[in-house]
């Protein structure tokens, strides 16, 4: 009698056990998916939020007027140098470098902080290539 009431002890013993483990690794795997979630959500959120700052400057780059326009996407948004820039439009260096500094003014007014942080960093990739 003393055995299998020693026996059936352990059992119940281990049965308790592996449901408590099973519990933790449910727990586990609740709050993995939870972060995952919460991460995925973060990124989608982070992604419209730039699809709308990019759409709000391009948005004002379109509402330049057309020289000043045409300047600004050849340097900044195509990348070409000052030079190029002046072949192609058919203008000196100076009025080039008059255009763009034009354009980054009516720009600054126009958009706001956040727009205008993603502007200079599009200047700074181009003016550290030239």
């Amino acid at each position: 009698m003393v055995v299998v009431r020693s026996y059936l002890y352990t059992c119940t013993r281990n049965a308790c056990l592996n449901v408590r483990k099973m519990d933790q690794r449910r727990e586990a795997r609740h709050e993995a998916y939870g972060q995952m979630q919460g991460r995925v959500e973060r990124f989608a959120l982070e992604e419209m939020v730039e699809a709308e700052v990019m759409a709000g400057i391009y948005r004002a780059i379109d509402e330049l007027p057309e020289k000043m326009r045409n300047v600004f996407r050849l340097s900044y948004i195509e990348g070409l140098s000052n030079q190029e820039v002046a072949d192609k439009a058919g203008v000196s260096i100076n009025t080039v470098k008059k255009q763009k500094a034009d354009a980054l003014e009516v720009l600054r007014k126009k958009l706001g902080p956040r727009e205008m942080m993603v502007i200079s960093l599009l200047v700074m990739g181009v003016a550290v290539s030239e």
